[in-house]
């Protein structure tokens, strides 16, 4: 997680969050991550939500 400070007693900003999950890619459970991203008015892009699901196959849609 990132965040930027204007002086050293500013309270933090958020900046960036990055999470990284190996058992998704090399795990026994093959799940997938899904994310809901939002803009402002600047075009700025920001994360809403995120979610861990399980891969879609014969089991799960039936």
């Amino acid at each position: 997680m990132g965040v930027n400070r204007v002086t050293s007693e500013s309270p933090p900003h958020f900046k960036r969050f990055y999470v990284y999950f190996e058992t998704l890619k090399r795990g026994p459970f093959k799940s997938e991550m899904l994310f809901a991203i939002g803009r402002n008015g600047n075009i700025q892009m920001y994360l809403v939500a995120w979610a861990i699901v399980e891969r879609g196959c014969t089991y799960s849609w039936s």
